[in-house]
């Protein structure tokens, strides 16, 4: 059951087209202009997950060879981004005969607030494809009830999301290092799952450690790394991705989250880990 704070149990949702919100408009020479909507606030500014996908879906557009499956994404969330016009900068660091290396930033009022650097690269071989993590126990993710978790209480953006939390509600108090565990997905996907909506679907939830805290606290994300490890065309449009989320380490306030994305069928689609900041 989820505490009352979440909200009432009925609501509605817009289902706003995430890829066209987040494809930024070509200008040339590896310039990008985008609109950041309103809606998708996150504390102080943008959700973090929207500037990503945007940065990524700029990469993407950056990279003319397909068979380049995004395999990496570093990030650097510098700042709150705040809605309005935005300018993204791609650039090709090295393209070589199988890997490529790009960066982007996006700037907003002349002021750096994300930069991202993506490594792109055909398959190589597959003799050497194994998954040593023990994969979660997943069921259904049918049998799991949508949970109403929504402004107030919960950040402006999560009106897009669809969450299904199985174990680790926030602000609940438990003790020692508990996982957060559920199913996930943005609405307003469209025809299918894209590297830039895993990107965004595993920043969704709430950081492990609130689990923790007997009443809210805020905490931003500093640093995003990002491994995928599924091609995202194969995965079900009608499904959400199974989330799986705990701290790894803390100290003088800043706290290191691993996340793992699954499908339904039990393959492993993500690995992220993050750096946030608690902010008092």
């Amino acid at each position: 059951m989820l505490p009352s704070a979440f909200g009432a149990s009925s609501f509605a949702s817009s289902a706003a087209d995430f890829r066209a919100l987040t494809t930024p408009r070509y200008q040339g020479d590896g310039a990008y202009v985008i609109d950041i909507p309103d809606t998708w606030q996150q504390g102080r500014g943008a959700f973090g997950g929207l500037i990503l996908a945007m940065l990524v879906r700029a990469i993407r557009s950056h990279e003319p060879d397909r068979e380049r499956a995004l395999r990496s994404l570093t990030a650097a969330l510098t700042g709150p981004v705040q809605p309005g016009v935005a300018q993204i900068r791609v650039d090709v660091l090295r393209n070589g005969s199988g890997v490529s290396t790009l960066s982007a930033q996006l700037v907003q009022a002349n002021e750096v607030l994300a930069h991202v650097v993506a490594i792109l690269g055909r398959t190589r071989v597959r003799d050497r494809d194994r998954m040593l993590l023990t994969p979660p126990s997943l069921g259904s993710w049918r049998d799991v009830p949508v949970a109403p978790i929504r402004a107030p209480f919960a950040p402006v953006f999560t009106q897009h999301c669809e969450f299904r939390p199985v174990e680790g509600i926030p602000f609940s108090g438990q003790t020692g290092n508990p996982q957060v565990l559920g199913w996930v997905r943005l609405l307003g996907l469209g025809s299918g799952w894209e590297e830039a909506d895993v990107v965004a679907t595993a920043d969704i939830y709430w950081p492990a450690l609130l689990v923790t805290e007997s009443a809210p606290r805020p905490m931003v994300t500093a640093a995003f790394s990002l491994q995928l490890l599924h091609p995202p065309q194969q995965l079900s449009r009608e499904a959400p991705l199974f989330y799986r989320a705990s701290t790894r380490a803390a100290r003088d306030g800043f706290v290191v989250e691993q996340r793992e994305l699954w499908s339904e069928d039990g393959a492993l689609v993500a690995l992220n880990e993050q750096t946030m900041v608690l902010v008092k």
